[in-house]
């Protein structure tokens, strides 16, 4: 469908932007602290007890380490992606950030927290998340989000929408990035009906909502 060849079109372009600004590593590092900071001030933030937040690839994509580092030290609950087959995915607990360096890694060189009993967003007993932190391989200035075209976080966020619509409560999605992945102003994301619109979309330099 014309939908996928745009999307596809615009990830190449955004995944090249991403590749020349990875020779500049301190750089990403730099424009990743900026980004944590503009998130720290949000109100959505301060006053969610729990939330979920991706550990970052190698290169190509915001360092989330501060972040990491900064809701653990805010006595925030952590969760974090453990990809499942059919690109579904879960959401399960870490307790603090030295425990990341003794996660295996995924295919994508991700440390992924083990099986081995830990809180998973879907559990009864937590019932959900504040917040959702998510990446993106771009952003459109309405919030609309281009993913890495394996339909993960498409299907999670519906997944937990609709989880916590039934347990009366509503998490808040708000978008992560760089500069270089948001669409000049007149573009915008190609989607289809799986895409979710987030409720803000933040970088180094800018806030964007709907």
């Amino acid at each position: 469908p014309a939908t996928t060849s745009a999307k596809k079109a615009m990830r190449s372009l955004f995944r090249q932007k991403l590749k020349s600004l990875s020779q500049s590593p301190d750089l990403i590092l730099q424009q990743s602290e900026q980004c944590a900071q503009r998130v720290f001030e949000m109100p959505v933030y301060k006053s969610a007890q729990s939330l979920c937040l991706f550990i970052s690839m190698p290169k190509g994509e915001i360092n989330t380490d501060v972040l990491l580092k900064r809701c653990f030290a805010d006595g925030k609950k952590v969760f974090v992606p453990r990809c499942k087959e059919n690109s579904q995915m879960d959401m399960l607990q870490v307790h603090n950030f030295e425990e990341i360096a003794t996660f295996e890694k995924n295919a994508w060189k991700i440390p992924e927290p083990p099986l081995d009993g830990r809180s998973n967003v879907f559990d009864e007993d937590i019932g959900g998340v504040d917040l959702v932190l998510v990446p993106g391989c771009g952003f459109d200035k309405n919030c609309m989000r281009l993913g890495q075209g394996m339909g993960f976080y498409d299907r999670f966020l519906k997944k937990l929408y609709d989880f916590m619509k039934e347990r009366k409560r509503e998490p808040v999605f708000v978008g992560i990035g760089l500069d270089v992945q948001i669409c000049s102003d007149e573009q915008t994301i190609p989607t289809d009906e799986f895409d979710v619109q987030l409720q803000a979309v933040i970088t180094n330099s800018h806030e964007f909502f709907p």
